[in-house]
């Protein structure tokens, strides 16, 4: 599956069985979009005993994303939804506005995230 999504520059995921956590591996793609994505990514330390570092895309790339999934779902996937509602949210004037903006006019979600900012104020997680 791994092996496939590289060829493909998709996405797999990995999950600790553990704890049943899943993190989301997206691989970069060669447009303009995949690579201001990746600029603009965040650089995390795992934890406070430990040097290494995780990348994890930005708030706004996220939103964008998952307002895409919502869309491609028919606009019923209750959970991109709720997640983000639950971004904006959390995030608020964190973010940026215009980037976020423009990513959503070039990926055709620009109605989605006008209406996502709308349900946010109101609470409408």
């Amino acid at each position: 599956m791994i092996h496939e999504a590289i060829q493909n520059r998709s996405s797999f995921n990995v999950i600790h069985l553990a704890t049943m956590f899943k993190v989301d591996i997206f691989v970069l793609k060669d447009d303009v979009a995949s690579q201001e994505e990746m600029r603009r990514r965040g650089q995390y330390q795992i934890s406070d005993t430990s040097n290494q570092r995780l990348f994890l895309a930005s708030a706004e790339d996220v939103i964008v994303h998952k307002l895409y999934w919502y869309q491609l779902s028919g606009s019923v996937s209750e959970r991109q939804w709720t997640d983000v509602l639950g971004v904006l949210q959390v995030q608020g004037e964190q973010l940026d506005y215009p980037y976020l903006e423009h990513m959503a006019h070039q990926r055709g979600v620009h109605d989605l995230l006008i209406q996502a900012m709308k349900d946010a104020k109101q609470g409408g997680i």
